[in-house]
């Protein structure tokens, strides 16, 4: 049995850094060097200069702008020097910090997700403020999470020694990708995986009235339940773990409560998106949104790469 049958993981090579002016950049400029080092990658850094409103207008050449009144450069030399203040003159593997950050205009969104096709990014970094209305539909972060080519790590706190990986497993293809890519992390940093799959009752409609077939089918919960408990044990003893230390659990639970209810047992979580437009509130996943919002561990979301981005 094959865990994914298209990519068992994602390869982490090319990290991008996303600036933002929410004071979160110390966390995520921390995490992507940590990353980039452990994985032997390579990092760089993007901040956009514009407006994420929707009355923001594109600039047809954004050096002209720089020229007249200094933005760009400003903005850039900014950037180096914060930069430079958090890691150091050169980023892992060597690379001088001013060769290594790109100031563009833009909405900050667009640049970002931009960027990071024309570098072919593996994984965008961004910080996150934990203290952001419960409302938070037209936010940068989730946009680029949407939008994100491959992935992106969401770093919402001072970056600390990670030890414990938490993956929330729903054995689709999202999920085992996500599964996969943690072991690859979690050999690479000498980490212990947990895959978590929660079986949500309330999922399923049981009828209680057998004298009216026709208002639907009786369902066993009971039965269902060791069904869907079967079916997660057969894919975990199926799954190439890649000799990572790493434990199943199994619960009945609401998926999003159950990983908030594990966080004290990880340092990060790795997750599946399911992320096909760059546009719209519904974009991810309840549950995955649910989960980058509400979680207070960093958290890695990937999306498979058998989605496409839609056009919008």
């Amino acid at each position: 049995m094959s865990a994914v049958s298209v990519r068992e993981h994602l390869e982490i090579q090319s990290v991008l850094v996303a600036l933002d002016a929410q004071g979160t950049n110390e966390n995520a400029l921390r995490a992507g060097a940590w990353l980039t080092e452990h994985v032997h990658g390579r990092m760089s850094v993007v901040h956009a200069v514009g407006s994420a409103h929707a009355d923001w207008t594109w600039l047809d050449d954004p050096r002209a702008t720089s020229k007249a009144e200094g933005l760009i450069e400003r903005a850039w030399r900014s950037a180096v020097r914060q930069t430079s203040s958090v890691i150091g003159a050169k980023l892992p593997g060597g690379v001088r910090v001013e060769d290594a950050v790109h100031v563009r205009a833009g909405r900050p969104a667009e640049v970002v997700l931009d960027e990071a096709h024309r570098q072919d990014a593996d994984v965008i970094v961004l910080g996150y403020q934990l203290d952001r209305p419960l409302l938070d539909i037209g936010s940068t972060a989730r946009r680029v999470i949407a939008g994100a080519p491959r992935a992106v790590w969401v770093q919402k706190h001072v970056p600390a020694p990670i030890e414990r990986l938490l993956v929330p497993v729903d054995l689709s293809k999202d999920s085992l990708l996500a599964l996969g890519t943690a072991c690859v992390l979690a050999r690479t940093i000498g980490a212990k995986v947990e895959a978590l799959h929660a079986f949500s009752s309330s999922a399923y409609v049981v009828s209680t009235w057998p004298d009216y077939p026709d208002l639907g089918s009786i369902v066993a919960l009971d039965e269902l339940r060791a069904g869907d408990h079967a079916e997660f044990d057969a894919c975990m003893d199926a799954f190439d773990w890649r000799g990572v230390e790493h434990t199943t659990r199994f619960v009945e639970s609401d998926p999003t409560q159950a990983v908030l209810d594990a966080e004290g047992r990880a340092d990060l979580i790795v997750l599946g998106t399911h992320g096909r437009s760059r546009i719209a509130s519904a974009l991810l996943g309840s549950v995955t949104w649910s989960v980058l919002r509400r979680a207070r561990l960093p958290v890695l979301a990937i999306r498979h790469p058998e989605r496409e981005l839609d056009a919008a």
